[in-house]
């Protein structure tokens, strides 16, 4: 999805001249109309895409705002009524009124009244953004490893994955992909996880699961599998799982590391690789990143400070979270990261920011400089004069 942003000229609105009030009372009016409306549009979602999960997807509405095509444009219309309503220019806020193709997406890009665009999604729309010759800004895929060191509170820890892998069907791309788990708290933690509501499968469960759920060619996640729930995706693959069961974890061998298990997986299907100490663990997660997550998310469970210390530094990645949920975690729920679902990589990930990109990614601020007293002081120069060199 592109964001495009014009530039305020001739004809344009503005905010310039309005009370900050107006303002601020404007943008909460907006907010809350989605608010308002966020379980129907989350139901909408899931009805004209297939993916995902109503209810979690109501809070992520009332969360951020977001939409499919013909949602997005319902989200649209009900913020112009509110701007309508609040005597602003409704075209402060605009749709393409048809599906977009790629080539209309492209066509807008490069429009000389377009001055920045945000891309998120595929690494061909970031691409293209960021070639488009309009400034821009794009964010990466996700690819987060889940170290769960050998001091780490594995009840808490299961519990933390299940409920973050498992929230909207997987599709959050800074959910846990991969878990790295050190092998003294394996068979406790793989207990925990099957407490907590996952199903860990069998190696003969594990190949089925692979057959209906990557591609044969490419190895990419398939579509019938992204974002479902995760007793429809057992039932594909012919895997019996029990009632209630949130979450498919495959423990794999480091041989599958460079297959599709270790790579991510928008659906809540999670790899388990097995790491032997310290070193291993933070040699494992750096692999995984290297397979498409450079920037984006890295995620450590653990008790001690040095561990946390030491993975933070060394983890190519724009935000580490510590003994937190991975969905909810990356996007600001409950830690102090900036609120947002839309997450920079930095030039870890090829990107232009690491940020957790919101309105402040977007504005223009317009400095006033004066010379502080002691430089005023100075005898300078003037255009005209030769001066002296100081």
């Amino acid at each position: 999805m592109a964001w495009l942003s014009a530039t305020p000229s001739a004809g344009w609105p503005s905010t310039v001249g309005h009370p900050k009030d107006e303002v601020d009372g404007l943008i909460t009016a907006l907010a809350g109309q989605v608010a308002d409306h966020a379980d129907e549009l989350a139901a909408a979602t899931v009805a004209e895409t297939g993916i995902g999960c109503v209810p979690d997807k109501a809070d992520k509405n009332r969360f951020a705002s977001l939409g499919a095509a013909d949602v997005g444009a319902r989200t649209v219309d009900m913020l112009r009524e509110v701007l309508a309503r609040h005597g602003a220019p409704a075209d402060l806020v605009q749709s393409v009124p048809r599906r977009p193709t790629r080539r209309t997406t492209a066509a807008l890009m490069r429009h000389p009244g377009v001055s920045m665009i945000l891309a998120t999604g595929g690494t061909a729309m970031v691409k293209a953004a960021y070639s488009s010759g309009t400034p821009a800004i794009g964010v990466g895929p996700g690819n987060a490893p889940a170290w769960i060191c050998a001091d780490a509170d594995v009840e808490a820890a299961a519990r933390t994955v299940v409920a973050s892998k498992a929230f909207d069907h997987g599709i959050i791309c800074g959910s846990e992909n991969n878990l790295v788990v050190d092998r003294c708290v394996r068979d406790s933690f793989i207990d925990a996880l099957r407490t907590a509501g996952a199903a860990v499968l069998s190696p003969a469960e594990c190949d089925r699961l692979a057959r209906v759920a990557f591609h044969e060619r490419d190895e990419r996640l398939r579509r019938t599998v992204l974002g479902q729930a995760a007793a429809l995706i057992a039932d594909q693959a012919g895997i019996e799982v029990a009632a209630g069961t949130r979450l498919l974890v495959a423990p794999v061998p480091r041989a599958a590391l460079p297959g599709p298990y270790g790579r991510e997986k928008l659906a809540p299907i999670l790899s388990l690789f097995t790491a032997d100490g310290e070193n291993d663990g933070i040699r494992l997660c750096l692999q995984i990143l290297g397979q498409g997550g450079c920037g984006h998310t890295a995620i450590i469970h653990t008790r001690s400070e040095r561990l946390q210390v030491s993975f933070s530094q060394r983890m190519p990645v724009s935000r580490v979270l510590v003994n937190g949920p991975g969905a909810q975690g990356c996007i600001g729920l409950g830690n102090g990261l900036t609120p947002s679902l839309t997450l920079g990589c930095g030039t870890y990930g090829r990107t232009s920011t690491t940020d957790n990109v919101t309105y402040t990614n977007l504005v223009n601020i317009k400095r006033v400089a004066h010379p502080f007293a002691a430089a005023s002081a100075l005898s300078l120069p003037g255009p005209d004069s030769q001066g002296s060199r100081l």
